[in-house]
């Protein structure tokens, strides 16, 4: 008889929650994949046309290059996203660990559009997670770590609270690395990114909205970089970009005694601010960076729509954040400045509704 197909992945790589989809036109997706010789059903999946990633891939899941075995054969495909019996094995496959993708949404043609509207949509639901289960155990925490260092000074003045946050951030820099591709084996940081794969069981509990898998160049071992939205897993990793550790610096200033905002750039960015008399000071906890509002202008970003939130409120802050006042910005709107602020009020409102049902 013919040798047994391989064996399935460890259920560690299963989750049960569905990856959400729903495509807003019939786009063609193609799929590089090992298929079972005797049973023609895909063992493994690599979305987009990189024979190296699947082969990577096979051997973070089964431990050997199955390009090598004869059990299964390479085959390339295109499915259509309109394709139900195309469709729903292929995120079943996901689910269970089985398919590996190269951007950071895996089933990107399965979505609609991303706009303006999406995104403001998805930070308001983000927004009701700031304060969950774990929410008393971090604060806990923080009071270790932080002590009093760095607490808001109300009668302290603009300068003295500047200079504290200024601490601060330096600190949390020192702390808490922009995480890039470092090896958890032998610590290179010379690693190929291998795709975005499904979340564990264990990675799924502490709010892993993706999962990145790197491998090493010089060990040659795999390193899995969840992607945490629980502020109280990111303290405990220290590992982090811009998403993880701008929350979790939010909830260290709410600690510290400062009022805080999450901000929001279209562009891919986030940072916070913190109430420092009447005025929204800006903190970058990536850059170490206060006070310094203009500096995303100095990297050459398309600035178009920069979102401020707080647990009942949403604010436009572009013009804060831009030397001409957001008149650029403006331009490079596709919605008028009526459609923003009817799309922020109905924002406004679900925060609300949010905040009522806690």
């Amino acid at each position: 008889p013919p040798p047994p197909p391989p064996p399935p992945p460890p259920p560690r790589v299963h989750i049960s929650s569905p990856l959400p989809r729903g495509a807003s036109s019939d786009v063609d997706i193609l799929l590089v994949e090992f298929v079972d010789r005797r049973t023609g059903i895909p063992v493994l999946t690599s979305m987009g046309a990189n024979r190296t990633r699947l082969e990577l891939f096979s051997r973070y899941v089964y431990g050997r290059n199955l390009s090598t075995s004869d059990e299964v054969e390479l085959r390339q495909r295109n499915i259509s996203t309109r394709d139900e019996d195309s469709i729903t094995p292929l995120l079943e496959a996901w689910r269970r660990g089985l398919v590996v993708a190269p951007t950071k949404d895996p089933l990107d043609a399965l979505r609609p559009t991303t706009g303006i509207r999406e995104m403001l949509s998805l930070y308001t639901r983000r927004m009701k997670t700031l304060d969950d289960a774990d929410s008393a155990e971090l604060d806990a925490r923080l009071g270790v770590v932080l002590g009093k260092r760095f607490a808001h000074a109300p009668g302290g003045g603009r300068e003295e609270n500047l200079w504290r946050l200024r601490e601060l951030a330096a600190w949390f820099k020192g702390l808490f690395p922009y995480y890039y591709d470092e090896c958890d084996s032998c610590g290179n940081r010379d690693n190929d990114f291998v795709g975005y794969c499904a979340q564990t069981e264990e990675e799924a509990r502490h709010q892993a909205g993706r999962t990145e898998l790197y491998h090493c160049a010089r060990c040659h071992s795999f390193t899995r970089f969840p992607r945490y939205n629980s502020p109280l897993k990111v303290l405990e990793t220290r590992r982090g970009r811009c998403g993880e550790y701008s929350v979790l610096m939010l909830k260290m200033l709410e600690h510290l005694g400062f009022e805080c905002r999450w901000v929001v750039d279209y562009g891919d960015h986030v940072w916070v601010e913190a109430r420092v008399e009447n005025d929204w000071v800006h903190v970058d906890p990536c850059e170490a960076a206060v006070d310094e509002p203009l500096l995303y202008e100095s990297w050459d970003k398309s600035l178009s729509y920069i979102l401020a939130f707080t647990r009942s409120d949403v604010a436009d802050v572009t013009a804060k954040y831009t030397s001409d006042k957001g008149a650029r910005a403006r331009k490079r709107r596709e919605l008028s400045d009526a459609e923003v602020e009817s799309m922020l009020a109905d924002s406004r409102a679900e925060l609300l509704r949010q905040g009522a049902s806690r």
